[in-house]
């Protein structure tokens, strides 16, 4: 059953041509669901939406980045979401979600760079 904490949907991620993601600066954005998504996909790029495809960002995909050095950036509902998992996988660093900032509509965690072998 502990194994199920990894498959959990945590929210939602959009490749947008090829290989690329959509993101806020580096970090690749989760949204708590797919019409947020394409909410903050039209805000940029109308044009994106229609060529994007949406995929579910699971707890072990977003900690096997993290791992690699990637950042994502959350949006409050997928943040909720992630914070609770993360911290009981002992990612204790991270930002408490009731603490989020106002006006701000991602928080972007990171474990920094990859360490090298």
């Amino acid at each position: 059953m502990a194994d199920e904490i990894f498959t959990k949907v945590i929210g939602y991620y959009a490749r947008l041509r090829g290989t690329k993601l959509f993101c806020s600066g580096p970090a690749c954005i989760i949204a708590n669901s797919e019409s947020a998504l394409k909410g903050a996909i039209r805000t940029v790029n109308p044009e994106d939406v229609r060529q994007c495809t949406i995929r579910k960002m699971r707890l072990m995909n977003v900690l096997g980045g993290l791992i690699e050095g990637a950042p994502y950036a959350f949006d409050q509902g997928a943040y909720q979401r992630f914070y609770p998992l993360a911290y009981k996988e002992g990612l204790t660093k991270f930002p408490n979600p009731e603490e989020w900032p106002v006006d701000t509509p991602y928080i972007i965690v990171s474990l920094g760079p990859p360490s090298e072998s």
